[in-house]
């Protein structure tokens, strides 16, 4: 049962979207999802976190693993993708035309894009 009692904390976004490698972006700004894991024990203050959001429905928790000294692998889950994805701020990088381009659309001059541009004078 997914239970959500508060705002996620900015360190449960970070451990969200770093869980999913959502926060390395290409030249764009652009993110994608390349993993699903999160590894943690739990003497690392990154454990509380992933077991509060075990509890909220947003991960799970997979277990101690021996070969990785004991420590839990953490999965996220639906609920948890979502989540990581609506706080994704990514900015996006225009080129010079699509800045123009969005210059011209909020001056709103009254001209066509070419008049604007002083194409055909």
């Amino acid at each position: 049962m997914l239970r959500i009692a508060k705002e996620l904390s900015k360190a449960e976004v970070q451990i969200l979207q770093h869980s999913l490698g959502l926060t390395k972006k290409d030249s764009y700004g652009n993110a994608k999802e390349y993993r699903n894991n999160f590894c943690t024990g739990p003497e690392s203050t990154d454990f509380k976190y992933c077991r509060g959001l075990t509890e909220a429905g947003l991960m799970r928790d997979d277990g101690p693993r021996q070969g990785y000294n004991g420590m839990h692998i953490f999965f996220v889950t639906e609920a948890g993708k979502k989540t990581a994805w609506d706080h994704m701020v990514v900015p996006m990088k225009l080129t010079k035309s699509q800045r123009r381009y969005r210059d011209w659309l909020n001056e709103d001059s009254g001209q066509t894009f070419a008049e604007w541009l002083g194409i055909g004078k």
